[in-house]
């Protein structure tokens, strides 16, 4: 957005502001320690202030200074210490209208890019206006593309404002002219839009209108609790506000984090005696446990072997069969019955 419009300005600067327990504090100044109070970031300080961000950090920077400190979070504490952070807040809010006002104007500048408007300001001699409010009135018209002429006559109706608008667009100039009371104006920004109302001619620019009203409406509620604030409670004198705030933020924060991990370690412990529990129960094997011990009946085996060998009535042949594969396949197993399932097998063994 072009910083032009950001000029204008009716934001007061309340003189509680400009020296503080004897440090004084430039008008920029007071911008910027506003925002710090409103926790905004550098980034969003410059954008409604229309400063460069290393702008904003030579300003942090001598107020850092001033106060002989070194954080944001101390210059908020110096604004809680010496009972001026609501002023600051409101102020703050005061630059967010004024940005918004500012945001509009642009848009109106877009819509009668393209035109050329001459208008004249007529205010009675009587009204008591400052010389810097009209050449401002002036300046902004002047930006907007608006050719402007601001005279003071003597009326019969002292607290209006007439505005005449010169159309040139036709042979001839035809003129249209709107009274605007001034007694009636809500504030500075919607004097400004009356004037308006009369020379742009534009369907868009009631829209424009209203979407500044909605904001307005908005920052007027934000301002009424500070304007309307009562004295502290004894617990507010105590901590202020801000630092209360914070406090049940973190108890607030630890207590969810202390509780999720009391349910992490309860899953943890659960998932634990569940391994054990199943780990306790007996394994069972597959293996058929042999009936008798093969290697305790070799001597009676080979005992045998000997008598069935020995005599005119001995074995004269003997058959051997053979099983090659690897081990643990089972041979010894498979070989016993087949030992068992010859007649007059002469040796069970492996």
């Amino acid at each position: 957005m072009s910083e032009k419009f950001l000029l204008y300005s009716s934001v007061d600067y309340p003189e509680n502001l400009k020296s503080i327990n004897g440090i004084t504090f430039t008008k920029r100044e007071i911008d910027v320690i506003s925002g710090i109070v409103s926790g905004k970031s550098g980034g969003t300080i410059s954008l409604y202030l229309g400063i460069a961000p290393r702008t904003f950090e030579v300003h942090i920077r001598n107020i850092m200074l001033k106060l002989s400190c070194n954080s944001r979070d101390r210059v908020i504490n110096f604004t809680e210490q010496t009972a001026t952070f609501n002023a600051f807040y409101n102020h703050y809010l005061q630059l967010l209208l004024k940005y918004a006002f500012s945001s509009q104007l642009k848009k109106i500048e877009r819509l009668i890019s393209k035109q050329q408007i001459e208008c004249a300001l007529v205010f009675d001699d009587h009204v008591e206006i400052e010389n810097d409010y009209i050449k401002q009135i002036n300046t902004i018209l002047k930006d907007l593309g608006i050719s402007a002429k601001i005279e003071k006559s003597l009326s019969s109706s002292p607290n209006e404002l007439s505005v005449i608008k010169f159309d040139s667009s036709t042979e001839g100039k035809n003129i249209s002219a709107n009274t605007i009371n001034l007694e009636q104006q809500i504030s500075y920004y919607h004097f400004i839009f009356s004037i308006l109302e009369t020379v742009v001619n534009h369907p868009s620019f009631q829209d424009i209108k209203n979407e500044f009203q909605t904001q307005y409406n908005l920052f007027e509620k934000g301002l009424s609790p500070i304007f309307l604030a009562k004295e502290e409670s004894t617990i507010d004198k105590i901590i202020p506000k801000s630092i209360f705030l914070r406090l049940f933020i973190v108890v607030f924060i630890f207590s969810i984090i202390g509780f999720s991990t009391y349910l992490l370690m309860k899953s943890n412990n659960k998932n634990k005696q569940l391994n054990m529990d199943n780990l306790e129960q007996p394994i069972r094997s597959d293996l058929i446990t042999p009936v008798s011990t093969a290697f305790l009946e070799r001597p009676d085996i080979i005992n045998k072997m000997k008598e069935r060998l020995q005599g005119e009535d001995g074995i004269k042949t003997i058959a051997l069969t053979g099983i090659v594969g690897i081990g643990g396949a089972g041979k010894t197993t498979m070989a016993r019955y087949f030992a068992k399932a010859i007649s007059n097998a002469p040796i069970l063994g492996n």
